[in-house]
């Protein structure tokens, strides 16, 4: 993954967070792009990697 498709997935989550379902897998797994995702609609959180899901960081924000 190159810097560019990871700030253009960035962008993409804070304008819409459900957007995180379109990236890649490695994206998915990303902290700060998932959180990100998750302070736009709470509702993201379900396409994030598996390993993501249940971390407090993000649950604490749905």
């Amino acid at each position: 993954m190159n810097m560019r498709e990871r700030e253009k997935a960035l962008e993409d989550v804070k304008r819409d967070g459900l957007n995180l379902e379109f990236i890649s897998d490695e994206l998915k797994n990303d902290r700060e792009i998932v959180l990100a995702a998750v302070k736009q609609n709470p509702e993201a959180l379900r396409c994030a990697d598996i390993s993501l899901q249940d971390d407090p960081e993000f649950t604490a924000n749905k």
